[in-house]
């Protein structure tokens, strides 16, 4: 039985080789050939919706620097030279107590003297006037020079109810661009000129008197009779030629200059006077004013 069975297995296992070596396809080439590998694909990131460009913002334009404050003109009179002032009130030592104060009492007034150059300051205690020490000659430098002196007030006798001790000298002395030469000449006529439009009310021996439409008087002293471009009665124009600045004083020559008063009604305690009042800060104005080329009436000659 045992060698029986043994044979048959063989049997069957060598049939099953036979059959197998029969269809089964021998060899790697007849195999199939293995699917191609599939390649193998990035994996994508989902993209990222596209955002608009945004114009960048402009930077502020800088501050503007601030501009410098322009500096103040600097006036030059008729001959370039810088005017200068001492403050209203403030005498010369020894010669009086004035009156302090920045009222401009004529305030739209032409500069009584034609040209844009004249010396305010005081002829009796400057070189020349009785009250000099030494008593120097009166075209001395000093007195041909800025700064302005105030001399309303200085010490007189006469009535000026607007002074400290009631009186004083009742205007201010002004001094022509330069003293007279000798022998005297056409070049050392320089004119006194209408404060304002009026009437020349009064000529005395030595005081000219104009009375302007507003009720001002203007009071010009020591001209030159010879050289008098005005009489009693005539009408003038603001700036209109008076007189030649000139020392007569009657019978005894003063120092050259004009002795300029304005006079007007005023309030003095509880009563209304008419009386000189301090013209030293509207001589002032209307000097710069002239200076700077702004006064309507402001016409003068060329320097000579």
């Amino acid at each position: 039985m045992s060698v029986a069975r043994d044979y048959t297995l063989a049997a069957i296992i060598g049939g099953g080789a036979f059959i197998a070596a029969v269809f089964w396809p021998s060899g790697t080439s007849e195999m199939p050939e293995p699917p191609e590998p599939v390649e193998e694909t990035e994996t994508l990131e989902p993209e990222e919706p596209e955002v608009p460009e945004t114009e960048a913002e402009p930077e502020p334009e800088p501050e503007p620097e601030p501009e410098p404050e322009p500096e103040p003109a600097v006036l030059e009179d008729w001959l370039g030279d810088e005017p200068h002032y001492t403050p209203a009130g403030e005498l010369p030592e020894g010669s009086g107590s004035g009156v302090a104060g920045a009222t401009i009492y004529s305030t739209d007034m032409r500069f009584p003297v034609e040209v844009p150059r004249a010396f305010a300051n005081t002829q009796l205690w400057r070189p020349g006037g009785i009250h000099a020490s030494p008593p120097w000659n009166q075209c001395a430098e000093e007195n041909y020079d800025y700064p302005w002196f105030d001399n309303f007030c200085e010490t007189r006798g006469w009535s000026t109810p607007m002074c400290p001790g009631g009186t004083g000298h009742q205007g201010q002395d002004i001094r022509p661009p330069r003293c007279p030469r000798s022998p005297y000449g056409d070049e050392d006529r320089f004119w006194a000129v209408a404060a304002d439009s009026g009437v020349i009310s009064g000529i005395s021996s030595h005081t000219v008197t104009l009375l302007a439409d507003d009720g001002t008087s203007y009071l010009y002293l020591h001209l030159d009779p010879a050289h008098l471009d005005v009489e009693t009665g005539d009408a003038v124009a603001r700036g209109e030629r008076i007189g030649v600045i000139w020392n007569h004083y009657g019978e005894t020559p003063t120092t050259f200059h004009l002795h300029f008063e304005i006079r007007q009604s005023v309030l003095i305690g509880d009563q209304i006077r008419l009386t000189p009042v301090p013209p030293y800060t509207s001589l002032i104005e209307s000097f710069e004013r002239l200076v700077r080329g702004d006064d309507p009436d402001g016409d003068y000659p060329e320097p000579y």
